[in-house]
């Protein structure tokens, strides 16, 4: 399943003309970055936990997705800002990741912690993701509820 969400999202990037390029060439601590600009990804393929992957790629896909000029931020931004626009990738990679898990577990059962370990999110954005599961679950009842056409 991993492999798959992996390829769902490799796919995604290259739709919207995003290149995802896997380097060798970096330490295990090297994270992996976005290039607003460039439309680019570069993913540490040497990266100390490989279950990191898929929400790594979401993240730096985020990037590019939700328009943020992310290059010039790390070089001409304060820390908040900065840490703004990472606040700002991670929920977009949660919500790019929720159908993978959302459209599979019944919402009875499904819990932030869960998705959180499954796709090695960091624990302090549990509640980031309670919240937009929640509201992933109410969007998809609501589609599901017919209407009428009558008043």
């Amino acid at each position: 399943m991993k492999k798959m969400i992996l390829d769902s999202l490799l796919s995604k990037a290259k739709t919207v003309g995003v290149c995802v390029v896997w380097s060798k060439d970096l330490k295990q601590d090297t994270p992996p970055t976005a290039s607003f600009k460039y439309k680019t990804i570069v993913m540490n393929d040497n990266w100390r936990n490989r279950d990191e992957f898929i929400f790594q790629l979401a993240h730096e896909l985020a990037h590019i997705l939700t328009g943020d000029p992310y290059d010039a931020a790390l070089y001409q931004r304060t820390f908040k800002h900065h840490a703004l626009i990472e606040h700002k990738a991670n929920i977009g990679a949660i919500k790019l990741l929720l159908p993978f898990y959302c459209d599979y577990v019944n919402q009875s059962v499904a819990n932030a912690p869960a998705f959180v370990k499954l796709f090695c999110i960091p624990t302090h954005l549990t509640e980031d993701v309670s919240r937009l599961m929640c509201l992933y679950y109410d969007e998809k009842l609501a589609s599901c509820q017919p209407t009428s056409k009558f008043k």
